[in-house]
């Protein structure tokens, strides 16, 4: 056989790992999703807004010194087990020295965190009645953190299906949880609390399956990967600060100028779940898939030529989905009342999602190269941006004015990411592809976003126009001819033998 053919034969093969391991992962965090949502119904009805506001912040808090804590680690996990795979011994000793690395920050951290817990309180609540509550928090701070880096692990073993099965039945069992401890008191403590149950549980987990290898068989490398881990983490380290502060940033500073965090936060929350459903599986599989095949271009450009192929036909008509149907949505999960401020938020956020899905992309591909310095640059250029657009825009124009800088920060950091990864565009599909894709997005949605403005945006329009939207997008993808064989292969691992039929007419 010659090296040609083998190579094209590694490609497909390459392109059929990443798309099976993603359409598995793609099912599973669609359950996943779902069971988000009924948590964050379950907050948004059954808590006072104050609380949730109090829990908004402490979420906020969380989130940025979780990045502090892991450090860029997570990655390195990933990165470094998928890069060893061939060799068991090196890769093993550098999931121990990772962990023992993130012991020793996530530790000081949380330390740091419980001291400012009283301070944490009086900035966002302008009062000290929420201090124990940020105290409680660094349990969730700690856990958080622990948690990231197994599952960094399980991603370098591309055990993607293991690791997606980890996480939904840790969310079923945390929103169990919290309905029935909601239900019986109303207090927002139960919420943290939940959250330290399902990281526990993503930390015993995983070290059950890893035990032996990582404390056994690791603690035979005698090569110090220590320097080695800490050179590809500490720019790593320095880009999540900045990327969560590019993040973060605009609810920071509205939490500290207004009390329309929680609204906001509900705005984001509901939001993420795109990145949940369609982003998170992504990057799930191309970080590792490009980590090992870091040497070989041509395998590098295929697989982001597979994943913004994925967004285009993914993404994009389904962010457009949510930006036409907001209102529905908020009043679904709140009941309405305050957190219809958020519809304008939602709209905007979610219509310009895909640029959030493209940035994630180059991202993850910057890092499997290890090309952190790049990394960083981007999230640098993100931080810099979200601060100094929330702080000319949020005293003046509140939440629209956090909801701009969000949608500005996250076209530049797309921007900026693929600037840096141009090299791995040059196979892309024909910009009549993208063209017809953003189409058959488009349509669909305007015709839904114009029934749910003149004739009705009750919540059981939800479900007609749902249906209505999906038959459209079918209709204007056949007329288009947008779906190729290898999109029907994709689609065909996703559903029953039943309507494969279906399936090859589209």
């Amino acid at each position: 056989m010659s090296t040609e053919s083998s190579n094209q034969e590694n490609t497909i093969d390459r392109g059929r790992n990443i798309t099976r391991g993603l359409g598995s992962l793609t099912i599973q965090n669609i359950l996943t999703s779902g069971l988000a949502f009924v948590f964050l119904a379950v907050l948004l009805r059954l808590v006072p807004y104050g609380d949730y506001n109090a829990y908004s912040s402490a979420q906020v808090s969380v989130g940025i010194a979780v990045v502090v804590s892991t450090f860029g680690l997570s990655y390195a996990a990933t990165r470094y087990v998928a890069f060893f795979q061939a060799e068991e011994e090196k890769a093993w000793g550098a999931a121990r020295s990772i962990l023992l690395l993130s012991l020793i920050f996530t530790t000081v951290v949380t330390a740091v965190f419980e001291l400012l817990s009283g301070s944490l309180s009086v900035y966002f609540t302008k009062s000290t009645d929420y201090a124990f509550f940020f105290e409680l928090a660094g349990a969730w701070l700690f856990s958080y953190s622990i948690s990231t880096i197994l599952q960094g692990i399980i991603q370098g073993m591309k055990r993607y299906i293991l690791l997606a099965k980890m996480l939904l039945v840790s969310r079923i069992l945390m929103v169990g949880f919290t309905v029935v401890m909601l239900e019986l008191s109303h207090n927002i403590d139960y919420v943290v609390i939940a959250w330290v149950v399902y990281f526990a549980i993503m930390i015993l987990w995983p070290l059950k399956i890893i035990w032996h290898n990582l404390f056994l068989q690791g603690s035979k490398e005698k090569y110090n990967q220590y320097s080695t881990i800490m050179r590809y983490t500490a720019p790593l380290g320095i880009a999540g600060v900045f990327s969560m502060l590019s993040s973060s940033g605009d609810s920071v500073i509205l939490g500290g100028y207004t009390q329309s965090l929680g609204v906001y936060n509900a705005v984001v929350t509901i939001s993420s779940i795109l990145s949940i459903v369609l982003v998170f599986p992504l990057i799930t599989t191309l970080l590792p898939e490009a980590s090992s095949s870091a040497k070989t271009s041509t395998d590098i450009s295929n697989g982001t030529r597979l994943a913004l192929r994925f967004l285009i036909l993914g993404l994009l008509p389904v962010s457009l989905l949510v930006a036409s149907v907001s209102n529905q949505l908020l009043s679904l999960f709140s009941g309405g009342g305050n957190y219809l401020q958020g519809t304008e938020p939602l709209e905007l956020i979610a219509a310009t999602f895909v640029f959030v899905g493209i940035q994630s992309v180059g991202y993850s591909i910057l890092l499997a190269l290890g090309k952190t310095v790049q990394a960083s640059i981007v999230a640098a250029v993100m931080a810099l941006a979200d601060i100094s657009l929330a702080l000319l825009l949020v005293p003046s124009a509140g939440i629209l004015g956090a909801t701009t800088s969000k949608v500005a920060v996250a076209a530049i950091g797309m921007l900026v990411t693929l600037y840096f990864v141009r090299m791995h565009l040059r196979n892309l599909d024909s910009y009549l592809f993208y063209l017809k894709g953003i189409v058959a997005a488009v349509i669909p949605s305007l015709v839904v976003f114009t029934l749910s403005t003149f004739v009705s945006n009750r919540i059981i329009s939800l479900v007609p126009y749902a249906v209505l939207w999906a038959i459209l997008f079918l209709i204007c993808a056949k007329a288009l001819r947008i779906f190729s064989e290898e999109d029907r292969s994709f689609v065909a691992h996703l559903t029953p033998a039943a309507l494969q039929k279906f399936i090859r007419y589209l």
